[in-house]
């Protein structure tokens, strides 16, 4: 296992899930929320959050703002061709997420293309000509049910979530985000956007700074931008150093009658960090974490066998994440020895 991966302790795990449910939390709200003292909360979350553990950044939602389309992409390579397909396409900024798999095929991508002559140049021809690859299938995702913005990981009391999800000011819980906005961002929005974007708990007189605003102004445009859709805050955190080391990604086939009302049920599950429906071959795919294969199992058996319409499932193993939220992961883009 990478030391990047090892377990946190109970103290620190609590933590890290605290910040998955409200990035930007300050650490007295977190103290609350979780009955610790503020100091070993602030001394221990702020160390956690200068780690390569947990990082906290904002994103701009590329659907609500109209800058592009996610694409699921699944890769096939020749035999032996996989880390060295996974690392070429970690390489291009299009790629938000690039995953080793084990299954049916040996990569996974979450892009984003700016049109659909985007996903044509990249899939009939930079794709299909790179060193290594076989074969591709694109699913662009047309419904988003759940994001890794809400993701809770299961980890807290119902009552910690609660109190840690009423201030937040994003659209945490619509994982669908309202019609596009495509009103121009001025020049401070751009800038509050890269601060954030560069840090999610960057302090507000500094991002404050980096637009040349007020303090007050930034709040009132940051918190406009959340409102909107626009800005979404997230913590990224690699599932394993939670206790979650199994993680899959499953391509599901449903009748698309009932597409919406699985869809719905299965985000509500706290195993589930992304679902969305799709076209393509699949048209619902999904990435869940859990502590064991067991617990796949149950999953599997338990949740998703109980909901309606499901015709089939295609299973897929993370074997190892080469960059995930826009970040080649440490050490991913070097070569075996």
């Amino acid at each position: 296992m990478d030391q990047n991966d090892r377990p946190l302790d109970p103290v620190d795990r609590q933590l890290a899930a605290a910040l998955l449910v409200h990035p930007r939390a300050t650490w007295g709200l977190v103290a609350q929320a979780l009955d610790m003292p503020e100091s070993t909360v602030a001394r221990r979350g702020q160390r956690l959050v200068s780690s390569p553990a947990v990082k906290v950044l904002g994103t701009l939602d590329v659907i609500a703002s109209g800058r592009g389309t996610p694409v699921l992409l699944r890769v096939s390579c020749a035999s032996g061709r996989a880390p060295d397909v996974a690392r070429t396409l970690a390489r291009r900024p299009e790629m938000w997420v690039v995953h080793l798999l084990s299954g049916t095929v040996d990569c996974m991508t979450e892009m984003v293309v700016g049109s659909t002559d985007h996903l044509a140049d990249l899939v009939l021809g930079e794709l299909a000509r790179m060193p290594g690859v076989q074969a591709t299938s694109s699913h662009v995702v047309i419904r988003r049910f759940a994001t890794a913005h809400g993701w809770d990981a299961g980890l807290l009391p119902a009552t910690a979530i609660a109190a840690l999800r009423a201030a937040r000011t994003d659209l945490w819980s619509h994982a669908e985000p309202p019609p596009p906005d495509t009103t121009p961002l001025s020049d401070v929005d751009e800038a509050i956007l890269g601060a954030l974007q560069a840090d999610g708990r960057m302090r507000w007189v500094d991002v404050a700074a980096r637009a040349g605003v007020m303090e007050r102004t930034a709040r009132r445009r940051a918190d406009d931008l959340m409102r909107r859709g626009l800005l979404r805050l997230r913590a990224v955190v690699d599932p394993a150093v939670l206790g979650l080391s199994v993680r899959a990604l499953l391509w599901i086939r449903v009748d698309p009658a009932h597409l919406t009302t699985v869809g719905a049920a299965l985000a509500d599950h706290h195993a589930v960090l992304l679902l969305a429906a799709t076209t393509g071959e699949y048209n619902l795919c999904g990435e869940i974490a859990v502590a064991s294969y067991r617990e796949l199992y149950d999953f599997l058996t338990t949740v998703l066998g109980a909901q309606p319409g499901v015709r089939d499932i295609d299973v897929t193993l993370e074997l190892r994440t080469v960059k995930r939220a826009g970040e080649i992961a440490p050490g991913a883009d070097q070569e075996s020895a």
